[in-house]
């Protein structure tokens, strides 16, 4: 951890402008989350860097040119459709959960004892029914309660977080810093609920869980591809710019597109599916701002250095994708806010 409070007010600033290289400067949301992340960084005692010089803002971003030595071959077209193939087939307690949910009257018990068959995703969905996020006064100490309360439609939904928790530990060691990759994720689902709510939108839960699943890709890509992840993860070719651009550098792709794929494969969704899929090349607002609402709090959570990365840069803000929202940039401290108050208690009952 690097103490913000050795560098001067000068360094101060010109470190996180260079954070901020991508994200678009001068626009009020990208301004609003600067000053946040000013704040906010130092106070929370949030991981940067260590900074033994202050980057020059003038200098390029990325290095014009890519070493051979540096840069392996691109992977072979059939490589990438391979990595398309392999991506894992949805679990059979979720399968079953799927088919017997759309079951006309069918019951709480009939449900849990399906998700019962898997006792880590029993195990999770109880600690995040309990967690604060729903802040249900009595303890929900079994499955059926939890759908009874939650929603059948949700708890299947929710079913995939822990689908995906089964998943991360089948992943080779050491690609992938979990404690992290479940930080950044709950916290862009706290901050896409918080925006979606300010926007004076129902269904908030929803954005929630599009937000805590928004980067199954980058799980997807490990798995499929575990090679091809430990090379993006870690060159320093393509630490100097955000992850998704990276990866079509070099792939012709993102983890969000194969994200999208494995939604689409488990039969997710619609909205779920383009808000994973999307949810940093945004198109069409208008007609899903799932994906702008889950664009713009990644980019918050990520400017605030809830980062799977220790210094990964933030992303351009899509300008179309703010303005469909209808958010004033000064909400964005109550998102900030709203982090500050349920993102540790959320992941203490969850992981703990």
């Amino acid at each position: 951890m690097s103490s913000m409070h050795q560098l001067s007010p000068e360094e101060s600033a010109v470190f996180f402008e260079h954070r901020f290289r991508f994200a678009g400067r001068g626009h009020p949301a990208v301004e609003a989350m600067f000053d946040l992340a000013m704040e906010w960084i130092p106070a929370q005692n949030v991981t940067v860097p260590a900074v033994t010089a202050v980057p020059d803002p003038s200098a390029p971003a990325v290095p014009s040119a890519l070493s051979a030595a540096a840069l392996p071959p691109a992977p072979d077209p059939v490589d990438i459709v391979q990595m398309e193939v392999r991506l894992p087939p949805m679990p059979a307690v979720l399968l079953e959960l799927q088919e017997i949910i759309h079951r006309p009257d069918v019951s709480a018990t009939a449900i849990a004892d399906v998700i019962a068959k898997d006792p880590g995703l029993a195990a999770w969905l109880l600690k995040l029914v309990n967690s604060p996020y729903y802040g249900f006064s009595a303890k929900v100490a079994t499955i059926s309660r939890a759908v009874t309360l939650v929603g059948t439609r949700q708890i299947q939904i929710l079913s995939m977080g822990g689908a995906l928790n089964s998943l991360a530990v089948l992943l080779p060691k050491g690609l992938m810093d979990m404690d992290r990759f479940w930080q950044h994720s709950m916290a862009t689902g706290i901050a896409a609920q918080e925006i979606w709510r300010l926007t004076g939108r129902a269904e908030g839960e929803q954005l929630f869980v599009a937000g805590l699943l928004h980067d199954c890709g980058k799980l997807a890509m490990v798995y499929a591809a575990p090679k091809i992840s430990q090379f993006l993860r870690s060159s320093p070719n393509f630490s100097s710019k955000p992850s998704y651009l990276a990866e079509k550098e070099y792939l012709g792709f993102d983890h969000a597109r194969l994200g999208g794929m494995l939604m689409h494969r488990w039969n997710m969704p619609l909205p779920l599916v383009i808000a994973i899929l999307r949810h940093h090349d945004v198109e069409d607002p208008g007609r899903y701002p799932e994906a702008a609402c889950v664009h713009v709090a990644n980019i918050l959570v990520t400017a605030l250095g809830l980062t799977l990365d220790e210094g990964t840069p933030v992303p351009t803000l899509n300008h179309a994708a703010w303005d469909v929202l209808g958010l004033a940039p000064q909400k964005l401290a109550f998102v900030a806010g709203t982090l500050r108050t349920r993102l540790e208690s959320l992941l203490s009952t969850v992981q703990g």
